[in-house]
């Protein structure tokens, strides 16, 4: 704005200097027409610096660091969930080494935030077959493995015969199935589920990235035909929306 004032103002000036270098000129004043020739001259050369805009060069500062998105409710559980996962593992082993165990407890997330009991399912556990996990506030206090009862203490020796029929885990070394006994499908589907949801997960995610949209899983990997039902309505219960039985196997449709 200040520039465009003092370019009017010498606008201004050129035009007096140059009526009175008419006037000169009639008059024959030849000195004081040589100096208002060099006025006019100062004040064109002014006038021209003027008009050259000058580029004003911004220089930005460092970029400001972004901050970390703040953890919701859902994801601190989620991390709470985990680290009681571990503890329970470290728990198990530390007494049990050759222990194995999985959620004997549908939606233990759920369970796990409304301080509800859980439970696990347990193998080679020096014949315990479950455990309540004890918990407070979303922290892990032990592992309550309770009494051996009498129908375990007859599984451990084979040279007793059993008169009650047993549900058999297909995740133990069951041999063959005597006659009488019968298979809790709805069970296997959700013990082979809780054993490899992290691993089908990653394999799904595998698959995105690969911009695949189905992610197939032949029989080989599956527990028994029967129980593929049930595994269907497990692995929706764990977020898997479209879930297909075929002959040879189970797809799941990923999600876009």
């Amino acid at each position: 704005m200040r520039r465009d004032v003092q370019r009017r103002i010498i606008h201004e000036v050129i035009i007096v200097l140059c009526v009175l270098l008419i006037l000169t000129f009639i008059t024959r004043l030849w000195p004081i027409i040589l100096l208002l020739i060099l006025a006019i001259i100062v004040a064109a050369l002014r006038m021209i610096f003027l008009s050259v805009k000058t580029v004003e060069v911004i220089v930005t500062g460092p970029p400001l660091l972004a901050l970390p998105a703040p953890e919701t409710e859902q994801s601190i559980l989620q991390k709470a969930f985990g680290l009681l996962q571990n503890r329970i593992t470290n728990a198990l082993a530390a007494e049990y080494p050759d222990a194995r165990w999985v959620w004997g407890t549908q939606n233990a997330l759920e369970k796990f935030k409304n301080n509800d009991t859980l439970i696990i399912f347990l193998k080679s556990a020096g014949g315990h077959k479950q455990a309540t996990v004890k918990t407070r506030n979303l922290l892990f206090l032990s592992l309550d493995y309770g009494i051996i009862n009498s129908k375990q203490k007859c599984e451990e020796q084979p040279e007793k015969e059993i008169e009650e029929p047993h549900i058999f885990d297909f995740t133990e070394d069951c041999g063959d199935i005597p006659d009488g006994a019968t298979t809790n499908y709805e069970l296997v589907a959700f013990q082979w589920v809780s054993s490899n949801l992290i691993s089908i997960n990653e394999r799904c995610n595998e698959a995105i990235a690969q911009k695949k949209e189905k992610l197939f899983m032949p029989s080989e990997e599956l527990p028994h035909p029967e129980s593929w039902f049930d595994v269907c309505q497990e692995l929706k219960r764990n977020g898997f929306d479209e879930v297909l039985i075929f002959e040879d196997g189970i797809e799941l449709n990923l999600p876009h």
